[in-house]
């Protein structure tokens, strides 16, 4: 495979060695992962630096940097390398059995009710598919779909228009959660009264509670803050002050009886799940076969109830071969996806 550019070519070979020694540093460390001898890597290297004109690389004692062309230059490779990958791993998915590499990415929550059953259920049905699952913010999230660094994620965020197709999945409930049992439900005005221990303003929990506070002109009275859903757990499990998190951060300590939670009344503490994808490349089959079993996953979960998931209506049609159409893309920016807990 090579591109042209005025008259001169660069193919995908010296675009993986280019990377290659950017990744381990220094020549000689990347010619025995490229299994390529120093001085020819050295010859690829300097003909794609003639063929384009420009230096790639700053030589010093230690190895190599990149130059400001060399950034330009590794970014745009990084996403063909992977494209070419993709178009490679599209034609083998025309066998009979779906197989390939499928990453997704998730924030904690979701990746804490999900993962588990969902990788059981992927192994028994697509043994040939190789799930690479990767927990993350949803500011990283995002910047990694729309980098094509991940197939599909799985994340709490707001409405928008841009560079990510989505699909709302579930509604989930943000509760007050204690070390005793209390009333079933909690009224607001009540709540924030009360000291409690909440992330820091990054988070999606700490806007909604604030804002909701700011609605009926209080302030919060935050006793602790903290950016870990488990340490929260912990000091709330102490005793030391309530918290505000959805349902199915705690439902496991909820069903052992380690924890409790109160809904609460007079407050918009909602939120929605979307299933999101890159808007610029179609998937691919094994894409989106995984894409079908983490929707039909996530619908399970909220018919048992255990999580706080309450279905909302699907934007996703799928055909009986597995071949995905968008009814209504729902797109939204990586500038307007929010951090959530």
């Amino acid at each position: 495979m090579a591109t042209v550019y005025g008259g001169r070519t660069m193919d995908i070979r010296q675009l993986r060695y280019f990377i290659g020694v950017l990744e381990a540093g220094s020549l000689s460390k990347a010619s025995g992962p490229l299994h390529v001898a120093q001085p020819a890597l050295g010859v690829q290297i300097r003909n794609l630096e003639r063929e384009l004109g420009v230096a790639l690389l700053q030589r010093h004692a230690r190895g190599v940097v990149p130059t400001k062309a060399g950034e330009l230059l590794a970014q745009r490779a990084e996403f063909l390398l992977r494209q070419f990958s993709r178009v490679k791993q599209e034609l083998i998915d025309f066998g009979a059995v779906p197989s390939g590499r499928v990453t997704i990415g998730l924030t904690s929550t979701v990746a804490q009710v999900v993962v588990a059953k969902f990788v059981e259920r992927c192994r028994q049905k697509y043994p040939e598919v190789r799930l690479v699952i990767t927990e993350a913010r949803l500011g990283e999230l995002v910047g990694m779909v729309v980098r094509d660094e991940v197939d599909l994620g799985l994340a709490f965020r707001s409405q928008g228009s841009g560079d990510i197709v989505s699909e709302a999945l579930v509604d989930d409930e943000l509760v007050l959660v204690h070390s005793e049992k209390l009333a079933q439900e909690v009224d607001f005005r009540t709540l924030v009264e009360r000291e409690l221990i909440l992330p820091s303003q990054s988070y999606l929990v700490r806007r909604v509670t604030e804002s909701a506070a700011i609605s009926i002109g209080q302030e919060l009275r935050i006793f602790y803050e903290v950016d870990s859903v488990a340490m929260i757990k912990e000091l709330v499990k102490r005793g030391l002050a309530p918290t505000i998190l959805p349902i199915a951060a705690v439902h496991e300590e909820v069903e052992d009886g380690k924890l409790f939670f109160s809904r609460i009344k007079n407050g918009n503490f909602r939120r929605t799940l979307f299933l999101l994808r890159s808007a610029r490349r179609p998937p691919s089959r094994s894409v989106d076969l995984i894409h079908a079993e983490v929707r039909n996953l996530v619908g399970e979960f909220a018919d048992g109830g255990a999580v706080g998931w309450r279905r909302t209506q699907s934007q996703f049609l799928l055909d009986d071969v597995g071949s995905s159409e968008w009814r209504s893309n729902t797109r939204t920016s990586s500038q307007e996806l929010h951090e959530v807990a």
